[in-house]
């Protein structure tokens, strides 16, 4: 687990991204997102922006900050202030997506209450596996989750797959790694699906990324969440679609 968690991008990135919806009798819905990457004196830490392309909705915008103290803001543009997401508004998925805050935040990769429940092969590969609990003092703010098991490939110490365990220990959600690709000698998530029991699910697929960035650090600060963002040239991008 230690390995794994030392494992994290540590260069400053950006990729950008898609979200699309599927499942019988759902609107194919697509929305468009960028995500800036960096590491603070708290860990890795995001901001993600995500739009459905339309003039109907204001882009969303989250800065997440993961690590042992996780946080989370969302800005929407117009808003003179970014929030702090808790509790139930972290479990809001973004726009009609099954991807919520929770989900880009991730903040099980760090809780230290955990069980290994074994190896097992998963995918044809081996594969550590882990039951992790929310900490005694944070379950406030995940009302309805008992756990997450966490599937970790022993080789690459890479996450291929989480499961949202319910207060049944029952599996509410998954979200499974299935292509990953290399950019300036840096292994990323190409290809991620979030899926739901019912059989629906919303893929995250990046389109182009950028490794080692250069970010002034006050991108990531909660006051300037609404500041316009960073334009990463496109001469500069490695397309990966």
């Amino acid at each position: 687990m230690e390995s794994f968690r030392s494992s994290v991008i540590s260069e400053p990135y950006f990729l950008e991204f898609t979200l699309r919806t599927y499942g019988k009798g759902r609107p194919d819905q697509r929305l468009n997102g960028r995500l800036y990457g960096g590491i603070n004196l708290n860990g890795p830490v995001s901001l993600v922006e995500v739009t459905d392309g339309s003039d109907l909705r204001d882009p969303a915008r989250y800065l997440i900050q993961n690590g042992a103290i996780p946080l989370v803001w969302r800005a929407g543009v117009g808003q003179v202030e970014s929030k702090i997401l808790r509790g139930e508004a972290l479990s809001r998925p973004l726009f009609d997506t099954d991807v919520t805050p929770f989900d880009l935040q991730l903040p099980y990769l760090y809780w230290t209450d955990f069980i290994y429940e074994g190896l097992t092969r998963f995918r044809g590969r081996p594969t550590d596996v882990f039951i992790l609990y929310p900490p005694a003092d944070e379950r406030d703010l995940y009302p309805e989750i008992s756990g997450v098991r966490l599937y970790l490939d022993s080789q690459f110490d890479s996450m291929v797959q989480a499961e949202i365990l319910d207060l049944d220990s029952e599996v509410t959600k998954s979200i499974a790694l299935l292509e990953i690709r290399k950019v300036d000698g840096t292994w990323i998530a190409k290809t991620i699906d979030v899926r739901m029991p019912d059989g629906t699910k919303t893929r995250f697929r990046v389109a182009a990324a950028r490794m080692n960035c250069s970010w002034d650090p006050n991108l990531f600060e909660p006051e300037n969440l609404q500041d316009p963002l960073p334009v990463v040239p496109e001469t500069d991008l490695v397309r990966v679609d």
